[in-house]
């Protein structure tokens, strides 16, 4: 999937040209502006198109964000997986506290801000909806994969090493779990900071902590 959309916004043609155009200039209004105050025609005139010009290439705003969350997202996410072989010798729990850590230093404000705020847009979606169906079975398995792969390992060695409580038929749900809130904590860690308030470490470990108690078996 990731290579087949790489070439579509790849490609010259001046058709996909516009809509990569289009897709650019509302993932700029999304990141500046709730995405109900963006409207159709905000991004039409963002573009200089004609609204009718957008609808040749989106079917609704729905998809559009849909499109732009997840450009965005791989295209300004770089994770580096995880050195499992460098630390064999640590428990499942203190690798995912290690990869959580990880997480918080490299975050970024406007980036977990539009991670928070696509969420919010993604849980209001009917679940029968074009764009919630088109992202949950074409996009979501591919946005963080490798993030989500490192984290299921994690989870996975914490459950044979029994410093994890959770039944392995549970590892999506968990996963799921953990990113939420991380990008939860990291934009309010990230708005102090913008505001140029102290966040102490302190308590960062002890918000770690209350995201991994529920998987310790301590």
């Amino acid at each position: 999937m990731r290579m087949e959309l790489e070439n579509f916004y790849n490609d010259t043609n001046f058709k996909k040209k516009k809509r990569y155009k289009i897709l650019n200039e509302a993932i700029k209004l999304f990141m500046n502006n709730d995405f109900s105050h963006v409207t159709i025609q905000d991004v039409a005139d963002a573009c200089d198109v004609t609204t009718r010009t957008f609808y040749r290439y989106y079917s609704n705003k729905d998809m559009l964000i849909i499109d732009a969350f997840y450009h965005h997202s791989n295209n300004t996410y770089v994770y580096d997986k995880f050195d499992f072989k460098a630390h064999k010798d640590l428990k499942g729990i203190d690798i995912l506290r290690k990869m959580i850590t990880k997480n918080y230093n490299e975050a970024d404000y406007d980036n977990v801000k539009f991670l928070m705020k696509f969420d919010l847009f993604l849980n209001s979606l009917d679940k029968d909806s074009e764009a919630f169906v088109k992202y949950t079975k074409d996009y979501a398995v591919d946005i963080n994969a490798d993030f989500r792969e490192d984290l299921k390992k994690a989870l996975e060695i914490g459950i044979d090493d029994k410093t994890i409580l959770i039944d392995k038929s549970d590892m999506h749900l968990n996963v799921e779990y953990i990113i939420q809130s991380i990008a939860s904590l990291m934009l309010r860690i990230l708005m102090k900071q913008q505001a140029n308030k102290k966040f102490s470490m302190d308590l960062l470990d002890r918000h770690i902590d209350m995201i991994i108690r529920g998987f310790s078996s301590k």
